[in-house]
């Protein structure tokens, strides 16, 4: 790991085309600014874990069959509603895309 000591308004450079800035020091809080090209994401660490879950759960959904994804029940409708998982999601598929929503809502 890397380790630099950086003041407020100095600048850390990443593969020439990521800038990590920072902002401001309150307490025990450092505030940065990221410059990143739109195809890097950037993400808080736990926000990036959440993204990597729902898409592995996803990539699993997709590869069964239709048939398994989608229930019968509105197949007129723009909205299909599939089985929900052991976890309490229920799936369903919009403008063709499987989205997940927790059960409840």
């Amino acid at each position: 790991m890397l380790v630099l000591t950086r003041k407020i308004s100095q600048t850390i450079v990443i593969n020439n085309e990521i800038n990590i800035t920072v902002l401001g020091v309150k307490g025990n809080q450092v505030k940065f600014g990221f410059e990143a090209p739109k195809d890097i994401s950037v993400h808080r660490l736990e926000i990036q874990e959440l993204v990597n879950k729902e898409e592995s759960e996803l990539k699993k959904i997709i590869k069964k069959p239709i048939s398994k994804i989608v229930s019968h029940k509105s197949f007129d409708s723009d909205e299909s509603w599939a089985k929900p998982s052991p976890k309490r999601n229920q799936y369903y598929v919009s403008n063709g895309k499987v989205k997940s929503m927790p059960v409840g809502l």
